[in-house]
């Protein structure tokens, strides 16, 4: 890696697409855990699900990276309205969109990687983590992996423009073989 979080030619955008609980929030999960282990500091959020007793899905968290352990927020719910937006099945939580927002910031500022998970529909709308497009299109932000649904690349692509993107396509089949092939674009061989 070529300076704070650089490729030979400026900052990475990377776009981990993916199919609905693919896996793809573990996959960043597991590629920054590698990047820490490299000496790297990976930052921004990754939002895994959050699960009621039973094993089902209620909603979902917001972990910032920058601070090991990450801290946490409740980002949305499917079983109670909240005080932000909502799209689909999901109420998010002002509070927790406002610390994903702050620790994506913070991660542009301090982080080697930013992670940004994910890039959906309340972003394309203006809302959620309303700052990453904008963190996304700003050359001084570093290297970033942006989580994406598979059917929103094209719009996420245009919405980027004239930033280019890298677009990895998550291999559930082979969960290790993604975050080696992030790492591998990132830091090389």
């Amino acid at each position: 890696m070529t300076g704070k979080g650089k490729g030979p030619d400026g900052p990475l955008r990377i776009l981990l697409a993916g199919e609905r609980r693919s896996g793809k929030t573990t996959c960043c999960m597991t590629a920054a855990r590698k990047l820490r282990d490299k000496g790297l500091r990976p930052a921004g959020v990754v939002c895994p699900k959050l699960l009621d007793p039973a094993g089902e899905v209620i909603g979902i968290e917001v972990l910032d990276l920058l601070e090991d352990p990450p801290s946490r927020q409740v980002l949305a719910r499917t079983d109670q309205e909240l005080d932000g937006p909502s799209t689909g099945a999901y109420h998010f939580s002002r509070k927790g969109l406002q610390f994903g927002q702050e620790a994506l910031e913070a991660g542009a500022r301090h982080g080697d990687v930013v992670f940004a998970d994910e890039l959906g529909p309340l972003e394309m709308r203006g809302e959620g983590f309303s700052n990453l497009i904008e963190l996304a299109r700003n050359p001084s932000t570093p290297s970033m992996i942006i989580v994406v649904r598979m059917e929103l690349v094209p719009d996420v692509c245009r919405e980027l423009d004239p930033i280019q993107a890298t677009v990895i396509e998550y291999e559930s089949s082979d969960p290790e073989n993604t975050p080696a092939r992030i790492l591998e674009i990132l830091c090389g061989p």
